[in-house]
């Protein structure tokens, strides 16, 4: 299915594993469960010049109940090894990748309107929609130029300089050649994204979505390398 490239499938969790982690079951959890939060500003994700994406960590039951009552400025972004034990193993990971020797799994929560940038990952990825609605602007490796990369020194070496819903075509007129895939992923859909594909997600809803980078082969000791690379230089994404 990877060789075919991006595809929205169902069933890939169950709808009782998924129950545990739905906005009202995260707002009542104990004050002492925290998660590390992104700042949020305009909707965008905030992305430090030098770091990348910086997070605080706050009571994730809080932060939820916040979602709920349209309150929320910020954005849940935890890996695995960022939450309680209880609570990484309601983290679901689907048979189909949970073989592959190099995984790591995020939970995401955010409000309607969060916006991740333009970016791509070295890693396959499987992100599933718990509770809510994203939106997934979609680009393929063959676009990389036409994207306008951001450096490899930069602080978001995987990101691109283009916002795709205001590009500025006087700046980054090769922008202009891009054909996307637009997918909507819903509530208990998975989004199967191929290594390196250019995304671009808008929030639509109060969501919750778990997502899992995987890879096998070459490619996951390239992975493990990349990542070992940014955690030397003290990068976050």
């Amino acid at each position: 299915m990877l060789r075919e490239g991006p595809r929205v499938v169902r069933g890939l969790v169950s709808p009782a594993r998924a129950a545990a982690l739905r906005l009202e079951a995260l707002a009542a959890l104990d004050p002492g469960v925290l998660a590390p939060v992104a700042p949020v500003r305009g909707g965008r994700v905030v992305l430090d010049p030098r770091r990348g994406l910086r997070t605080a960590r706050a009571p994730l039951g809080a932060f939820a109940r916040a979602v709920l009552a349209g309150e929320s400025s910020g954005y849940v972004a935890a890996s695995e090894s960022d939450l309680p034990a209880a609570l990484r193993d309601l983290l679901p990971v689907a048979e189909v990748y949970a073989p592959a020797p190099w995984r790591v799994t995020k939970l995401w929560v955010g409000a309607p309107g969060t916006l991740s940038a333009l970016h791509r990952d070295l890693a396959h990825n499987a992100h599933t929609v718990i509770e809510g609605r994203k939106r997934f602007w979609l680009a393929p490796p063959a676009h990389d130029r036409d994207v306008y990369p951001c450096a490899p020194w930069s602080s978001v070496p995987n990101g691109a300089r283009v916002d795709p819903e205001a590009p500025d075509l006087a700046r980054f007129p090769r922008f202009a050649r891009v054909r996307p895939t637009v997918l909507e992923v819903g509530e208990g859909e998975t989004l199967l994204l191929p290594s390196r594909w250019w995304h671009h997600v808008r929030t639509e809803a109060p969501s919750v979505a778990v997502n899992t980078f995987f890879a096998w082969g070459a490619l996951s000791t390239a992975v493990a390398a990349a990542n070992a690379l940014k955690g030397a230089l003290g990068l976050n994404r």
